[in-house]
C-alpha cells in the first residue's frame, strides 16, 4: 500500500511537532510528501503534495483541501481512511491538498470560547499565526476535515480542528464537510459544560455536512439541533476498493490481540488473567496498528502472564493489505482499538471489543447490534473476559453477517457527498 510503513513514519513521511515550531509551518510542511508515491504498489501522484496542484482531474471541478490527514499517521487504520477521502474527491474531479492531523495539534492560536471564535480579532490573530493553513483554506473550492477521534474532550487539538471549520465556513465560505468523524465533547456520552458544548455547536454548526462515523456522535448533532448523516468510518470502502475479496478466514485456531489505548500495568495484567482460558493448542498473536514500537508495555505485561507455551506471534505488517490480512485470517479477535474492530466488522472477523478512551467502540457495537464493549478498568475485568471468551469457544463469539458488511460499506461512502451532487 505504502512501499513501507517505517517510510511512512519517517521524515519526510511524517510531520516533526518540534520542527512546525522550530521552524514554521510552511518550512516544515514543505516536504511532508515527498517519496510517498505508492499506494497498493501502484505509482500515484502524493496525496497532498503541495507540487501536485498541476496534476488536474478530469473533469477538473477545483481543488479540495483535506484538513487532518491521518495517512502518514498514527497506524494503517488511519492510513486506509484518509486514502479513502483523497480518493473519493480525485473521483469527483477534485485536485487534493492536504494538511496532517500533526499541524492541528501543532496550533498554537487556539479560541477560548464560542464567542472568542467568532470574534473578527481571534479570526486574524488565527490568520497571523497559521498563514498557510489559512491561505489554502481560503483559495480551494472545498474543504474536507477528516474528523476522526479528534473531536474529544477540551484539549488544543479538538479546539483547533473546530476553529479551522469554522473560519474556514464562515470567514471565507468555503464549503466545509466534517466528515468521518466522531464527537464527544466531555469525553464520555454525557454532555459537557455549557461552554465547551457552545464552542462545538458554534463550529459544526457552520460546517455545510457533517457525517457521523456512528450513531452516538449523530445524537449529539441532532440534540445541538444540527442534521448529521448516518455514517461510518470509510476504511470499508478502502477495503472494498483495494482487496474486495478479503474477508474472515482463519488458516488455524488462533487469537489475535490488539490491545487496548491508555491501558496501564494492572488493566493488562487483568486482561492477560482472562486470556488463560484459551485452549493451549491455540496461536496467540499480538497486533498493533503500525510497525514497532507497537504494541509496546502492554504486550510485554501479557507476555508475562499467559500460560506456559510458545511464544505469541508479533506480526508486523509492512502495509494495510497485510495488516487487514492478518485480521481476516485470526479465528478471534480481542481488541480495544477502534480500528481493529472496525476492519473486524467489514472482514466478518469474529471480535470481542473492549472500550476505547471514547464511546466510539460502543457506538460501531450499537449500530451493528453487538455486545457492548467491555469496560478495561472495571475491576471484574477478568471474570468478564473469561465469560465472553466461554461464548466465543461455544461458537458464540459475535461476528458481522455478510448483510452488515455490505452495511458498513454503504455506509462508509457516505462521507462523500461530493460524489452525489456537483454542487459541493
Amino acid at each position: 500500500v505504502v512501499q513501507s510503513r517505517s517510510q511512512a513514519l519517517d521524515v519526510p513521511g511524517r510531520v516533526d511537532l518540534r520542527s512546525v515550531r522550530r521552524r514554521g509551518l510552511a518550512s516544515a510542511f514543505a516536504g511532508v510528501y515527498e517519496g510517498m508515491a505508492f499506494v497498493n504498489r501502484r505509482p500515484i501522484t502524493p496525496p497532498g503534495s503541495l507540487s501536485s496542484m498541476s496534476h488536474r482531474p478530469d473533469p477538473h471541478r477545483g481543488h479540495a483541501l483535506i484538513l487532518n490527514y491521518t495517512a502518514t499517521s498514527y497506524h494503517w487504520g488511519c492510513y486506509g481512511t484518509s486514502v479513502s477521502i483523497y480518493e473519493s474527491l480525485t473521483r469527483a474531479g477534485y485536485a487534493v491538498m492536504s494538511l496532517p492531523v500533526e499541524i492541528t495539534h501543532a496550533i498554537t492560536t487556539t479560541p477560548a470560547s464560542a464567542e472568542d471564535l467568532e470574534r473578527a480579532a481571534f479570526q486574524e490573530s488565527f490568520e497571523s499565526a497559521n498563514t498557510l493553513a489559512c491561505q489554502m483554506m481560503r483559495d480551494v473550492d472545498l474543504v474536507v476535515i477528516n474528523g476522526e477521534g479528534t473531536l474529544h474532550r477540551d484539549h488544543a487539538g479538538s479546539r483547533n480542528l473546530l476553529a479551522m471549520a469554522y473560519i474556514a465556513a464562515a470567514r471565507y465560505g468555503r464549503p466545509v464537510h466534517m466528515v468521518n468523524h466522531s464527537c464527544f465533547p466531555n469525553g464520555d456520552n454525557a454532555e459537557a459544560t455549557p461552554e465547551v458544548e457552545a464552542l462545538y455547536r458554534t463550529a459544526l454548526g457552520a460546517c455545510t455536512r457533517r457525517v457521523a462515523r456512528e450513531p452516538l456522535t449523530k445524537r449529539h448533532c441532532e440534540r445541538w439541533g444540527l442534521e448529521a448523516a448516518q455514517g461510518f468510518d470509510c476504511l470499508p470502502d478502502w477495503l472494498e476498493r483495494h482487496a474486495p475479496d478479503l474477508r474472515h478466514a482463519p488458516s488455524r485456531a488462533n487469537v489475535l490481540i490488539a490491545g487496548g489505548v491508555g491501558w496501564y500495568e494492572q488493566v493488562s495484567e487483568f486482561f492477560a488473567e482472562g486470556l488463560k482460558l484459551l485452549p493451549a493448542d491455540w496461536d496467540i498473536r499480538f497486533l498493533g496498528g503500525g510497525p514497532p514500537p507497537e504494541p509496546g508495555r502492554g504486550q510485554r505485561t501479557q507476555n508475562r502472564r499467559l500460560p506456559p507455551g510458545p511464544p505469541p506471534g508479533t506480526p508486523s505488517p509492512q502495509c494495510a493489505n497485510d495488516w487487514l490480512a492478518e485480521i481476516a485470517s485470526a479465528s478471534l479477535l480481542i481488541t480495544g482499538r477502534f480500528h481493529h474492530a472496525v476492519a473486524a466488522a467489514a472482514l466478518g472477523t469474529p471480535f470481542i471489543s473492549i472500550a476505547s478512551n471514547t464511546p466510539k467502540p460502543n457506538g460501531v457495537t450499537e449500530l451493528l447490534d453487538m455486545p457492548e464493549p467491555l469496560d478495561p478498568f472495571a475491576p471484574t475485568l477478568t471474570e468478564d473476559l473469561r465469560l465472553r471468551l466461554d461464548t466465543a469457544l461455544a461458537g458464540g463469539a459475535p461476528a458481522t453477517t455478510p448483510a452488515q458488511q455490505r452495511l458498513v460499506r454503504e455506509l462508509a461512502q457516505a462521507n462523500f457527498g461530493w460524489e452525489q451532487t456537483q454542487e459541493a
